[in-house]
Parts: C-alpha cells; structure tokens; sequence
C-alpha cells in the first residue's frame, strides 16, 4: 500500500454584493433569511456550482457516447454507468445532464412500459433514479468543442509515463489540434480495474482513456506535447493501463 497526498489550492474567492436603500434596510432587516440572505446564498451558490463545471471538464476522463451527439435512449446512461462498475466505482452514484440532455431523454421515455416511471415524467418533468444513478440537471453544464485533430497522430517513442505524452503525426503547423477536455486513447491500451489491475475488457470501448489539460498545437514536423491526466501509470498499485509499455507507432485516437 503506498499512501499519496494532494496539497490543496484554495483558488478562488467568491461574494455577493448587497446593496439597499435605507427603507429597504428597514422592510428587509425585519425578515433577513428569506429577503437577503436565502437569496445571496443562492447565487452565491450558483457561482460555485459554474467554476465545478467548467473545471470538470478537463477532470473527467472517461467517457461514452458520440461527441455532439445528444443523450437520447436508455443506452447513454446505462452505459455510464456499467463503465463505472466495471472500474470498481458503484456507490452513491450520481449523474448530471444539461438541461437540454435531460428533456430529450425525458421525451425518448415519455411512453416507458413502466406507469410510475411514465407518471413521473409526463407531469413531474423529472427522471428520479435512473440506471442506479440518481439523476439530476445543470444549467451551467456546457458543451465541449473538440480539438481538429488533423493528421495521423501516433505515439512518438515508446515507454512514455506520466501527465506528458509526446506524439507525432498531427497536421504541421496547425492549432487546436486537441482541446482542453479532449479525449484521447492509445490502440491496444486498455482501462484497468483498480483492485486487480486486470483489464476491464477488450475492445474500442474499453480502451484507458485520458483527457487533455490545456490546447495543443503541432509544430512544423507534425509533433505535439500533449498533458494529460490522469497520467500513465504502468505499474505498481496505481496501474491504469494493461500494458508494460506503449510501444512507438501506436495508433492515438480521440
């Protein structure tokens, strides 16, 4: 067992500006919780729940579905889900949509074979639990624009660990050709579960998949550093991929 430890950043400082006239001060200040205070905290609350969004974006590496393609079926979902499970993650499982995501899947359900559940839809407007999930909506929830991902991007020398991946191939001279909050994944590099370092299963949809921290451009020769996370862990208790080592040439995709 090797204990790790994170330091802790504390990033951002938020506030709500409250300004009143003097008879506001004396009508509000007879009922402060629901006249200043419920309505601050809410937006206050607001702000946090948009800087969590958007710093998720580029957090959050493992994905399902198609880019630009919305959630419209039972499949979306229930395959988030069992991605979860077979990567040891099954308690307390929560899943947020866009509020665009979340009515389109309403309507896809609207005539479900299941009374309640079709009750709680056509009069509720809300889904409830979900494929395990508890399912819930945000409106600061935005949608990620990818990276052009010109070329032939491969593995530029084999071995690499870490947050770095070296890569060539891309399209010379060419901006975004990843985006913060892409997604990439190495041919033949599968997930692993964390408790037995076993591959969680074979195929495109079972590939280790990381996520990219900031925009990447390809120089003149096609050749890119890109920073990932998590970082590529081929050994020892924190393995995450099925692999000894990537080999040279191996085939990115995103």
């Amino acid at each position: 067992i090797i204990e790790q430890e994170d330091n802790l950043t504390i990033k951002y400082q938020k506030s709500v500006s409250v300004e009143l006239t003097s008879v506001q001060i004396q009508r509000f200040l007879e009922n402060p919780e629901s006249n200043i205070f419920a309505p601050a905290a809410q937006e206050l609350s607001n702000q946090v729940d948009l800087i969590c969004a958007q710093t998720l974006e580029s957090r959050i590496w493992r994905t399902v579905g198609t880019p630009g393609a919305g959630v419209n079926s039972f499949a979306t979902p229930n395959l988030a889900y069992t991605q979860q499970v077979k990567y040891a993650v099954k308690d307390s499982a929560y899943m947020t949509m866009n509020p665009s995501d979340a009515g389109t899947l309403r309507t896809s359900l609207q005539n479900s074979f299941n009374e309640r559940f079709n009750k709680d839809i056509s009069q509720g407007g809300y889904i409830g639990q979900f494929s395990s999930c508890d399912m819930l909506q945000d409106q600061n929830l935005s949608t990620h624009t990818t990276g052009t991902f010109n070329g032939t991007p491969l593995v530029n020398v084999a071995g690499q660990t870490g947050n770095i991946i070296n890569l060539r191939g891309f399209t010379s001279s060419t901006s975004n050709v990843l985006n913060a909050g892409d997604i990439i994944s190495f041919a033949g590099v599968y997930g692993v579960n964390p408790q037995n370092r076993i591959a969680v299963g074979l195929g495109a949809g079972n590939l280790a998949q990381f996520v990219v921290q900031e925009a990447v451009s390809s120089d003149g020769s096609g050749n890119a550093s890109v920073s990932i996370l998590p970082g590529i862990v081929t050994s020892g208790p924190y393995q995450n991929v099925s692999v000894a080592s990537i080999a040279d040439g191996t085939a990115v995709t995103s």
